[in-house]
Parts: structure tokens; sequence; C-alpha cells
């Protein structure tokens, strides 16, 4: 997995501040189990996460696996950011999605008020992570630090 600071105007364009690529050329599906989990950023206490999106760049594909979701939250809200969504290309795959989960949709964001991580769980049904032969995933999020305000 990759992750990325943004460029300044890639952030002044999109809103967000991160990104995270998963990929299957990238050796990041390997999980000998149903499920995988990407850590992709760790709060600290004073950190707002404000925002959230996924976009399937090359359709998530395995000859194995009949349905894969994935979600975005942390350790005490696992889909607070981005609540379950097909992202496997045989199972009609949502290929964009905005921040629906409750933390944003109802909250507006969560203030960490001691540290945590920023999770993305994959969850496939009848195979192994592993068994994933094709895919790209790009995840967005907009993470504000109030202890430099």
């Amino acid at each position: 997995m990759k992750t990325l600071l943004l460029s300044n105007e890639e952030a002044a364009k999109t809103g967000f501040t991160h990104k995270a690529i998963l990929s299957y050329a990238q050796g990041d599906f390997t999980a000998a189990g149903l499920t995988q989990s990407f850590t992709l950023s760790a709060p600290a206490a004073g950190k707002i996460i404000q925002g959230a999106a996924r976009k399937i760049v090359t359709n998530v594909a395995s000859p194995a696996i009949t349905s894969l979701i994935g979600r975005l939250g942390d350790s005490a809200d696992d889909d607070g950011f981005l609540v379950d969504a097909q992202i496997h290309a045989g199972a009609t795959p949502v290929t964009y999605q905005a921040g629906d989960g409750a933390l944003l949709n109802q909250a507006g964001g969560k203030v960490y008020q001691a540290a945590d991580t920023l999770i993305y769980k994959l969850t496939a049904i009848t195979a192994n992570i592993s068994t994933i032969t094709a895919g790209e995933v790009h995840l967005y999020w907009k993470e504000i630090d109030l202890t430099k305000i």
C-alpha cells in the first residue's frame, strides 16, 4: 500500500489531504483469509478526519471470490467514514463512494481525543483475499491538525 500527502493544488481542488493506493500490482492483497485490514493513517489527539471517498481505478477481480466489500473507519467505528460497498468486478461494484458513514453524514467528522488508526477493511465471500488477481483502489480523506491552528 502506498500512502501520499496530496499537493497543495490537489488538496485545494479536491478538499482531501491524503490518498492511499491499494493495488494488486503492488502486492497489497495478501491475506490468507476472508478479511484484510489496511492502516491508512494514525491520527493523533487533536486531529480531525473530516472527509472520505473511494474510487475503483481498476476493477478488483478474483476467479474464486463472489463478493468483496470495503469499509473505512477506526477502532471505535469500523464503518464510520465509508459503509460497506461492493468492490468486486463480478458483483456490480460501486465505482465511486463518498463519505457515507455516520461519522461524516451525521457528525461532520471526528475529532480524536486520543491516538487511533484509520483502517480500510476488505471482507470477501467464498475465498481468501490472496486469490485476487487484479485491481486498484484509491482512498481519499481530509485530515486536519487542530494543534497547528
